[in-house]
């Protein structure tokens, strides 16, 4: 079991033991950059979703099993084609692929988006991700089409939120 709870400014080194695998930073990488994440690049990150989080009341999540990161939860605005899209996304430590984790912090997400009253929620990856396009599955989204983000291939998913 984990809990998941929103992110502070002193989780940089929990966001590294996720995005610092070299196998789970290959998914969320755009084209022409490769290798895990640095130190610097989570604290950026981590800078942009508390800016998220104050500005509309939402953002990344992490969870924690035994005081360790296991996973990340994100709700976030961005653009898919030229359209602003809410999407929720997540990713899991490598030793913890395959737990069920990933579909936890995906409906954590997608909860929270449809109780924020959000109409439309995606969600998207690249088509060999079949892990996530299976969770994708499992949270009740559809898929649309392909699109083209970050200088990769991906699939969006759907979902009309029930509220």
């Amino acid at each position: 079991m984990f809990e998941i709870r929103r992110v502070t400014a002193e989780d940089t080194d929990a966001l590294l033991q996720i995005l610092g695998d070299p196998e789970v930073a290959q998914w969320l990488r755009p084209a022409g950059q490769s290798g895990p994440f640095s130190r610097v690049e989570c604290e950026e990150i981590i800078t942009r979703k508390l800016a998220h989080w104050t500005a509309f009341g939402f953002g990344m999540s992490l969870a924690f099993s035994d005081g360790r990161c296991v996973g990340r939860s994100t709700i976030g605005y961005n653009l898919v084609d030229g359209r602003a899209e809410l999407e929720i996304g997540w990713a899991v430590a490598r030793d913890s692929w395959a737990r069920g984790i990933a579909t936890e912090l995906g409906r954590h997400a997608l909860t929270t988006a449809s109780d924020a009253g959000f109409e439309r929620i995606v969600a998207f990856t690249r088509p060999d991700n079949l892990a996530s396009r299976r969770v994708m599955d499992k949270l009740g989204l559809q898929y649309e089409r392909d699109f083209t983000h970050n200088g990769h291939p991906h699939v969006l998913y759907a979902i009309a939120s029930p509220q």
